[in-house]
């Protein structure tokens, strides 16, 4: 059976926003716990030249909305405000709502149109997912590195496969 480009795009675009917004939780409990202040986390960088956290948040939000919105028509746009980790829970919910307001027909319709993106060639949807807007998706991943390395209580990338998983199980299963 052929994989539709909804069904991975819109599960995978789910399973990570879900669980990074059970890691922002997770970061703001250890916050508390800890009597760190949340701008501190939300600050690190993995490595010198790489963004803050709070932009690798945002950037996790920009490149799912926008990957899909590229697939339907137009993504919502999102300025880049937050300073907190509830703004940035609610801009993950917003995406999320987004991702979860999308018809799977709407993206399986788009996979053959060709678009043109600033400083690339012209390149069919379908492709769009593989090359860009997974790749892209990562950001979050990095950003958890950071607070792994932070010792964050609970926090890690394995947090985040493991919940990623349990996600696509329960939406395979529904």
């Amino acid at each position: 059976m052929p994989i539709s480009m909804s069904s991975v795009a819109l599960a995978s675009f789910e399973q990570t926003l879900t669980a990074l917004a059970k890691i922002l939780d997770k970061a703001a409990a250890h916050c508390e716990t800890r009597k760190i202040d949340p701008a501190v986390l939300l600050g690190m960088r993995l490595y010198p030249d790489m963004l803050p956290l709070t932009k690798q948040v945002q950037l996790t939000s920009d490149f799912a909305k926008n990957t899909i919105g590229r697939l339907t028509g137009e993504a919502p746009k999102f300025p880049d405000e937050e300073k907190t980790i509830p703004e940035l829970k609610a801009r993950v919910a917003k995406t999320l709502d987004y991702v979860k307001s999308v018809a799977p027909a709407q993206i399986d319709g788009a996979a053959e149109k060709e678009v043109a993106v600033a400083a690339t060639d012209e390149f069919r949807q379908q492709s769009k997912i593989g090359k860009f807007g997974f790749p892209a998706f990562v950001e979050v991943e990095f950003g958890v590195a950071g607070w792994a390395a932070s010792n964050i209580e609970h926090v890690n990338l394995d947090l985040l496969v493991a919940e990623t998983v349990r996600l696509g199980n329960e939406i395979a299963a529904a």
